[in-house]
């Protein structure tokens, strides 16, 4: 399969999982950050521990508060042009926005980058809240079920994005992990019910 194919189908099961979040939740809050460490720690840090640290954040949704009312998420692993010590990370959460206030998605961003600072880290952490960022053409923050123009934009400026460069990781001892991510695939639940209105 040719590249330029992957990235398509890459792009397609995005869009896809994008979709089903929508239709799945009249309001959503999107939530954008970018994880990576501290540059005094960047030589500590290899592809096997940052992968874990990942881990380690993902798994931790299901104890803390901080996390409540996420719906899905898309993680992307890059690596700079130095190599493993400028690993990062592009996260887009997906959160219920019917239990959330309308600017809630700046403070959730800082939040979480927070908890991977000082906890999931060690004080090795640094992150960038993308939801401060002013785009031209913004899909981040508060998005109903209806704004159309707002979703595409997510599709084609925030998920093509994510699909591009490497699947996979490889490390110099030949291991590999694997560098887009999503959440589980959403049940359709509320098919044929009337929508919440929007407030």
């Amino acid at each position: 399969m040719s590249k330029k194919r992957k990235i398509q189908r890459r792009q397609e099961n995005l869009d896809k999982y994008i979709d089903v979040m929508i239709d799945t939740n009249s309001r959503l809050d999107l939530v954008r950050l970018d994880l990576y460490y501290k540059q005094e720690s960047r030589n500590e840090i290899n592809l096997e521990s940052f992968s874990n640290d990942l881990n380690h954040l993902n798994s931790n949704k299901r104890s803390n508060a901080i996390f409540d009312n996420i719906k899905g998420y898309i993680i992307k692993i890059e690596q700079g042009d130095k190599g493993y010590n400028h690993l990062h990370a592009h996260v887009l959460l997906f959160i219920n926005g019917q239990k959330s206030k309308e600017q809630s998605a700046v403070k959730k961003a800082k939040q979480i980058g927070e908890y991977w600072n000082s906890v999931i880290t060690k004080g090795k952490g640094a992150y960038h809240n993308c939801n401060l960022n002013k785009y031209k053409q913004n899909a981040l923050g508060r998005i109903n079920y209806d704004d159309h123009k707002k979703i595409e934009i997510l599709k084609q400026n925030v998920a093509s994005y994510l699909c591009k460069g490497e699947q996979s990781i490889t490390t110099p001892d030949g291991s590999s992990i694997k560098a887009l991510r999503r959440g589980l695939m959403p049940k359709k639940t509320n098919k044929g019910r009337p929508r919440k209105a929007i407030d």
